[in-house]
């Protein structure tokens, strides 16, 4: 099934951004260079034709063939990331680009895929150390055009050094010579896809003075990064996504 476009260049713009938010909807890779559109804009594209865009994108990325670069993001032992440090610090995302949890039941155009690929990820746990690597590296480079060569040497690979478990995974320092206590979230993905904090990070990110997220993204391509740092709370949607569960006290057990 071929799917042509006949429309003016700002349209087709618009309709592969609106395809670009319902794959980071849906922890899926986007298009490259059409970032994700927020929801809110769902009104501009005519919804009989998104529909049919659902059913191609779901063959798409259903397809083997077409996912060979994350097809085992979950068992990969070695990633080759970019070490050039010019120009890889951008703005973090300034607008939120997932879908109303509101409107998901009038008009959800999610998609189920066979494989999450940010769980994946979050399974992968060298891609993890790989990216807290690629961190240290990073400070280091920072702390030297900073003039603090002094410092270089007292970074500290925290969750490897100290134990895992503390809410943040590197120790390093600004450029006034604080502390700063770094919680790295590496991912193969773009800069719109989601990333998961544990309820230890959270709590941590509120008691912790110079607590900063790292947000490393596109690993495997030119690596980039954008920082949260202050009131965490306040600049990310935080979505419950696991419970803890034990039975409720005083319930009658039916055998």
């Amino acid at each position: 099934m071929k799917y042509y476009l006949h429309k003016s260049n700002k349209v087709v713009k618009l309709k592969l951004q609106h395809i670009s938010s319902i794959l980071v909807n849906s922890d899926l890779p986007y298009i490259e260079d059409f970032k994700p559109i927020p929801r809110a804009e769902i009104d501009l594209i005519d919804w009989n034709e998104t529909v049919n865009l659902k059913k191609i994108l779901t063959e798409k990325f259903n397809k083997k063939d077409n996912i060979l670069f994350f097809d085992d993001i979950a068992d990969r032992t070695e990633f080759k990331p970019d070490y050039n440090f010019k120009s890889i610090v951008e703005e973090k995302p300034i607008q939120n680009v997932f879908e109303n949890e509101n409107l998901t039941e009038k008009k959800s155009i999610r998609i189920k895929p066979k494989i999450n690929y940010i769980e994946r990820e979050i399974r992968n746990t060298k891609l993890g150390e790989e990216g807290e690597k690629w961190v240290i590296a990073f400070e280091q480079n920072r702390l030297l055009n900073l003039g603090l060569s002094n410092l270089v040497k007292k970074i500290v690979w925290a969750s490897k050094d100290i134990g895992d478990g503390l809410g943040y995974d590197v120790i390093s320092y600004n450029e006034n010579q604080e502390k700063i206590f770094i919680e790295v979230k590496t991912t193969c993905l773009g800069k719109y896809s989601a990333f998961f904090l544990t309820q230890n990070e959270l709590k941590v990110s509120n008691n912790l003075k110079n607590f900063q997220i790292y947000r490393v993204y596109d690993f495997e391509k030119e690596t980039k990064i954008y920082i949260i740092e202050e009131d965490i709370q306040l600049q990310l949607e935080l979505i419950p996504t696991i419970y803890r569960a034990t039975m409720k006290k005083n319930e009658r057990i039916i055998e």
